[in-house]
């Protein structure tokens, strides 16, 4: 069985939230809350997509992190900050008893 280990989890980046709340004017607005920093792994994947005849690229990946309970739960609410933009996260897995891997697709 493949273990990562603690040196492969080399990314820092932060976990976010949408919330909603009143701005000033008294206007609803939506806002990013920070939940957390995490340590991951992060994987590239290629990928593409057909739309109205075009292939379109899309920046999609993955990231290994270890085990969070309020990850596998309430992961796909969830959004990753990396240095390159923002990943919005599509499913959680869980690898091992110790290991999740995040698959996810920038934020457009």
């Amino acid at each position: 069985m493949e273990r990562n280990h603690a040196g492969e989890y080399n990314r820092r980046v932060e976990l976010y939230e949408f919330s909603t709340g009143p701005s000033t004017t008294g206007e609803r607005v939506r806002t990013d809350s920070l939940i957390k920093s995490l340590w991951v792994k992060r994987i590239e994947v290629s990928g593409s997509e057909e739309a109205e005849g075009k292939i379109v690229s899309l920046s999609v990946l993955k990231y290994e992190a270890r085990y969070d309970r309020d990850l596998v739960l309430n992961g796909t609410k969830y959004f990753i900050r990396d240095l390159d933009g923002d990943y919005r996260i599509n499913s959680v897995g869980i690898k091992t008893r110790a290991e999740i891997e995040l698959k996810c697709s920038k934020r457009g």
